[in-house]
């Protein structure tokens, strides 16, 4: 579902909101059916994009929904097009990203990334894991991230906790500029 703010001239950024999961009601929604959000996109003149994602489940890895690289950076990039085309905003067609998941689809913005790190703005895994950064960090350099974790998370998966700063770590020390936060309560 796309969202075009009235009398916006030219879109010069997408916030693309990842909802995934069983419901299509989730956080994401609400981030993207709220009235500052909204504004704040008029504001910058950028769209919004709620991405509803179903998991593909293959063992123990939902693909599709935390992993971008499995053919969703390419299915995103078709509607992308085909929202460009319905729309009657061309803009919308090669207009950067920028990312926002919440708990399995966190990673999408990132592995998006590793495909596409031109069309990339930034990306933000909101209660949520990274699903393993690569070895060359070079793209990174230039694209931000905010990784933020609930406190609960920390103590009810301390192992994914130790892995996420580690990451967080690696990328920064390679001058990634990326945040990391935990969220109290």
């Amino acid at each position: 579902t796309l969202f075009l703010p009235r009398d916006i001239d030219r879109v010069r950024a997408i916030f693309v909101l990842i909802n995934s999961g069983t419901s299509w009601n989730g956080l994401a929604a609400s981030v993207y059916a709220d009235a500052d959000v909204r504004a704040l996109a008029g504001e910058v003149n950028a769209a919004l994009l709620l991405l509803r994602v179903t998991p593909i489940v293959i063992g123990a890895h939902m693909y599709f929904v935390n992993n971008a690289t499995a053919g969703g950076d390419e299915g995103l990039i078709v509607l992308l097009d085909r929202l460009a085309a319905d729309s009657g905003n061309p803009d919308v067609r090669k207009a950067p990203l920028m990312f926002w998941g919440h708990s399995a689809s966190g990673p999408f913005g990132q592995t998006f990334a590793l495909r596409n790190p031109d069309r990339t703005i930034g990306f933000v895994a909101y209660h949520s894991g990274t699903p393993g950064i690569p070895r060359d960090l070079g793209m990174f350099r230039h694209i931000p991230a905010l990784l933020l974790q609930a406190g609960a998370d920390v103590v009810k998966n301390p192992d994914g906790f130790t892995q996420l700063a580690g990451e967080w770590s690696r990328a920064r020390a390679a001058g990634a500029p990326w945040t990391f936060g935990i969220e109290p309560d």
